[in-house]
């Protein structure tokens, strides 16, 4: 083909890195779970914080626990220690606030009795008081440095006030004291779960499990600390060591189902759902699993109304309103995805499930900008949410901030290593920036991890390819094909990778075996025109052009290739027609004007082709191969002068190489009887 015509027949690659990437089936969505799995148990479960003991006083003479006595005379230098004891009654009969007066009654005769300020401070978290609990546990400890259930209560109140690290300090301080404390080493790996640490938490529940292996609620924090990590196997089996102790513990039932649903194991999802739906008919978490599996198996219907049974039990329950927001995601029901999203968020602002989901149907409807600040809030919240960053830089790459959306995937993988995901994308956004190899090295990371990604193979190819290694591109596109023999994209890669080796009938195979798997990809049918067009069968391109056409009729790329083909044919006003169809909604393209110039000379339009030409260098005024063809038209209608201008505008963007504006212009020369510079010219010809 012509270097004057468009630069080459314009084929496009399947690159399935580069697409906009919250839409597309292969990757991985960044949320993580369908239903939120809740670390801290769901408020009917059993709490993993077992309640800190009640501390009796000690009577030193007969070093027994002192109830409240049975004769009525009351000494009174013992006065405090009954008062404390009425506060233990009280507080197991429910009766919190009169159990906080005797406490105060018995500190008041003595300050310094920590039990009392111990057992205080126990009623006073049961009341959600923790601010005033921490003061209780603080004064414990300042009179006992070495209580283990001080340090631990303390970690409790801290734990639940959210200062998380001060609640490790204080768990570990207990286990100091008292290593064989397997409560605090429970509290503890769910206070690294909330840190989203959960190697730590896992390492720390293991501890807890080998002193009290019994101890079922550590093992379902172990499956949700699994489920984290993308470890569904290993959760399950977490789930069914906490079933086999607790038959009817639908939490554990529940989770399983989670993680059953992300291995794709639906029917069995089901199951674990429906079973935990028996044990508790009314468990808004197990309704909302059910949707999520329901979803997935296509069920959307039923997978709405499994949510809205949920919110029948809870009607403002922000986990059930985000998993509605899921199923309407699945639904393409993005707007009012968005609107259930944001009634979660009324609900809970500082919820971050419901905001990184917001952001990614943000992301999908392409309000980057808005998408980004909703990420941040979540960061804010919850700054080592690996897949919010992830999601932030999806949204950054669609923005086309590459750079930036590295850096996001980069924090992602500083917390998750092995999110593989977000080494596809990393390696998408470093191609996009123009970095193969660098892209190259994300891509074999991720297939480190997991070696059947077969669009990261799909990806891997192209970038060979653009880098001229064809046949390691090759291999990487059988690979692929090896992993999913159904994925078009990797045939039509191949094709592509076969043209540019000039195996054109292989090529032509590969993209008829693309077809046969999805007989409406319109690029194609686009590139197997081009790889016939290539080959000099221009009726049988125009047959294909043709067809992506009638999938795709505004296609630019594909009008442009038709109409060479047809100026190829000499079928010049049919060509003028496909460009025109082209401008009509792209009227910004200068190989398409440059293209209909040529077209026009050939009619022997040469005024109507200067035009065009002038047109394409006014949109791209360096575009030299335009320069050359207007000096051409400018020769056709006698302005030599003029021509040559042109011809050295083209050879002052590309001097000495462009041999064709060279040739021409010692044809303006030789006309216009300069003899001494066509000489000069002649010589630069040979020469080069």
């Amino acid at each position: 083909m012509s270097q004057d015509a468009l630069a080459g027949w314009s084929r496009r690659y399947h690159n399935s890195a580069l697409l906009t990437q919250q839409a597309r089936k292969t990757q991985v969505r960044p949320i993580p779970h369908r239903v939120e799995v809740n670390l801290s148990l769901p408020p009917t479960a059993p709490n993993p914080l077992p309640e800190p003991r009640i501390l009796l006083a000690v009577d030193r003479r007969d070093n027994g626990a002192i109830a409240a006595p049975e004769k009525p005379p009351i000494l009174k230098s013992n006065r405090h220690k009954v008062l404390h004891s009425r506060g233990v009654a009280l507080y197991k009969l429910g009766r919190y606030e009169q159990a906080i007066a005797a406490y105060d009654a018995a500190l008041a005769l003595k300050p310094n009795f920590y039990q009392a300020l111990n057992n205080k401070g126990i009623v006073l978290a049961k009341l959600a008081r923790y601010g005033q609990a921490l003061i209780a546990y603080n004064a414990v400890l300042a009179l006992k440095p070495n209580q283990h259930t001080a340090f631990y209560s303390k970690g409790v109140a801290l734990h639940q006030l959210g200062r998380l690290e001060e609640a490790i300090a204080a768990y570990n301080a207990a286990l100091i004291i008292k290593p064989d404390k397997h409560t605090a080493l429970a509290s503890k790996g769910l206070a690294l779960a909330d840190l989203n640490r959960f190697e730590e938490a896992i390492a720390a529940y293991d501890a807890a499990l080998v002193l009290n292996p019994n101890f079922y609620p550590v093992r379902y924090g172990k499956g949700t600390a699994l489920v984290e990590l993308g470890r569904y196997e290993e959760a399950i089996a977490a789930y069914d060591a906490a079933l086999a102790i607790k038959s009817d513990y639908y939490e554990a039932f529940n989770g399983k189902g989670v993680a059953l649903n992300a291995l794709g194991r639906y029917r069995e999802a089901m199951v674990a759902c429906e079973a935990a739906l028996a044990i508790k008919p009314d468990y808004p978490a197990a309704l909302q699993s059910k949707g999520a599996v329901l979803a997935d198996l296509g069920c959307c219907e039923a997978a709405i109304a499994a949510c809205d049974a949920a919110l029948a039990l809870q009607p403002n329950c922000p986990e059930a309103l985000n998993s509605k927001g899921l199923v309407l995601v699945d639904l393409g029901q993005y707007h009012a995805a968005l609107a259930t999203y944001n009634a979660a968020l009324a609900v809970k602002p500082d919820y971050p499930a419901a905001l990184q989901n917001k952001g990614t149907v943000l992301a999908v409807l392409g309000y980057y900008e808005a998408a980004i600040a909703t990420y941040n809030i979540a960061l804010t919240l919850k700054p080592n949410f690996y897949q919010v960053l992830y999601a932030k830089g999806l949204a950054l790459a669609g923005s086309t901030r590459y750079e930036a959306a590295i850096a996001a995937y980069e924090a992602a993988l500083a917390l998750n290593p092995n999110y593989y995901e977000v080494l596809n994308s990393k390696g998408a956004a470093l191609a996009a920036l123009g970095r193969y190899e660098a892209a190259i090295v994300a891509y074999d990371a991720a297939l480190a991890i997991k070696a059947d990604y077969y669009s990261v193979l799909n990806d891997k190819g192209t970038l060979l390819t653009a880098l001229g290694h064809y046949e390691a591109a090759i291999a990487a596109y059988d690979a692929a094909l090896v992993i999913k023999p159904s994925c078009y994209e990797a045939f039509n890669n191949k094709g592509l990778t076969l043209a540019e080796t000039g195996r054109y009938d292989a090529a032509i195979a590969a993209y008829n075996a693309a077809l046969a798997i999805q007989p409406n990809a319109h690029e194609v049918l686009s590139n197997k025109g081009a790889t016939l067009a290539e080959t000099g069968r221009y009726e049988q391109a125009i047959a294909a052009y043709n067809a992506a056409l009638a999938i795709q009729p505004n296609a630019h790329e594909v009008l442009n290739n038709k109409g060479a083909a047809l100026r190829r044919l000499g079928r010049y006003d049919a060509a003028i027609a496909a460009y025109d169809a082209v401008l009509a909604d792209h009227p910004n393209s200068p190989e398409t004007f440059n293209a209909k110039g040529i077209a026009l000379r050939q009619l022997g339009r040469y005024e109507d082709a200067l035009k065009a030409y002038e047109a394409a260098l006014q949109l791209s005024p360096n575009y030299y191969q335009a320069l050359n063809n207007k000096g051409n038209v400018l020769c056709q209608l006698g302005q030599h002068q003029a021509a040559i201008a042109a011809y050295d505008a083209a050879l002052h963007l590309k001097p000495n190489d462009y041999r064709k504006a060279i040739k021409n212009k010692l044809r303006a020369l030789v006309r216009l009887g300069r003899l001494n510079e066509s000489v000069k010219v002649l010589v630069q010809l040979v020469s080069g």
